[in-house]
């Protein structure tokens, strides 16, 4: 039987009670804080002791991000806006630079 040890982990699934088995870093990435916008708790699968004790944190959006630092004290030096994709076919428009500035 093969055993791996891994460095770091990536959760995108709140569990609490895998929180007795890690014993490594882990990364987490958060989608969105409806849970907590709407007030339903659930002990088993509240974000707070994973977000607590993550080596870091991935939101995927800047909303998101805000959401989460309003809900939890989280340093923001942990958190990472990491986008989920957009459509290859769709423009992206930049943005016009100020050159007076």
């Amino acid at each position: 039987m093969i055993y791996y040890k891994p460095d770091i982990l990536h959760f995108s699934y709140y569990n609490n009670s895998l929180l007795k088995f890690i014993k490594i870093p882990y990364i987490l990435t958060v989608y969105d804080l409806i849970h907590e916008k709407n007030n339903y708790q659930s002990n088993e699968f509240s974000k707070k002791n994973l977000v607590e004790r993550a080596a870091h944190i991935i939101c995927i959006s800047k909303k998101t991000r805000e959401d989460l630092l309003n809900f939890y004290q989280i340093d923001k030096k942990k958190i990472s806006v990491i986008y989920l994709g957009l459509d290859k076919y769709k423009k992206i428009k930049k943005k016009k630079v100020d050159k007076k500035k």
